[in-house]
């Protein structure tokens, strides 16, 4: 009868021994978890909120930025456009038949230099009847081209018959520079047709350039006389142009290039391809 009770308190001291072990076990998690709310305050209301991940946050303000920013590009193209339409308006407002397609139309082609001005308006307010003129007659072809001095005194003409001629606007003095055709030479009579004239602003030199693909130089010091050739163009030279205030040369050819020359050295200086003259 000894050896049942001695087993069942055996029993009941083990079951106390465990309970009293889980028991310090809770007391020390609980003090734990006291000290680490005491060092975060923080932390003791995660359980009473809805914490949502940076990610949620970021996704949901994004958008909204997105859309902030689309915004205010969109309006600033209204605005530019609203702007450049009022400067398009108020730039022609004494044109009646002025329309947007048309000023869109003439920037294309001046972007492309495809557009052609019209200057003709330019010269309505001149007035001819007051002008004086002189006829100059005695040429045995048809002029191809002129030039006139910056001084407004003499006219150069080249002549279908090759011949390069200085006029006096006085007085109507001719003066030949350069022969024209004669029938007992052997070249035909259009090889050296002249068809561009240039001078220098100061008078110094004259050019001229025709279909023997040459550029001749005069000079004013020799009366004009030629004083050098510039040669490189592989057809006619169609025109002649100096640099305002300088000895720079630019000649067009029907070989589709442009020369450049300089007159201090008489040298060739640089071709430029690919242009229609």
């Amino acid at each position: 009868m000894i050896a049942p009770f001695i087993h069942q308190d055996l029993f009941f001291q083990s079951n106390m021994r465990s309970n009293i072990a889980n028991m310090k076990k809770r007391k020390i998690v609980s003090k734990v978890n006291v000290k680490r709310k005491e060092k975060s305050p923080a932390l003791a209301s995660w359980g009473d909120e809805d914490i949502s991940s940076a990610d949620d946050a970021s996704v949901d303000s994004v958008p909204d930025d997105e859309e902030e920013e689309e915004e205010s590009a969109e309006s600033k193209r209204h605005r530019l456009a609203k702007r450049y339409l009022q400067d398009v308006y108020d730039g022609n407002d004494d044109d009646e038949d002025f329309t947007v397609s048309d000023k869109l139309k003439t920037e294309r082609l001046i972007s492309k230099g495809g557009y052609y001005s019209d200057l003709s308006k330019a010269f309505n307010s001149i007035d001819l009847t007051n002008c004086s003129s002189r006829d100059i007659k005695g040429f045995h072809s048809s002029i191809t081209c002129l030039v006139i001095s910056k001084d407004e005194s003499t006219v150069f003409n080249g002549c279908k018959d090759n011949s390069v001629v200085k006029c006096d606007l006085e007085t109507g003095a001719k003066t030949e520079l350069k022969g024209r055709w004669a029938k007992s030479s052997q070249s035909r009579s259009n090889d050296g047709e002249v068809l561009s004239v240039a001078i220098t602003s100061d008078g110094r030199y004259l050019a001229s350039g025709g279909r023997d693909n040459v550029i001749r130089i005069y000079d004013q010091r020799m009366h004009y006389s030629e004083v050098n050739t510039l040669k490189g163009h592989r057809d006619a030279v169609t025109s002649l142009s100096f640099r305002n205030d300088s000895y720079a040369l630019f000649s067009g050819s029907l070989d589709r290039c442009l020369k450049h020359w300089d007159l201090n050295e008489m040298a060739y200086i640089e071709t430029m391809f690919g242009h229609q003259v």
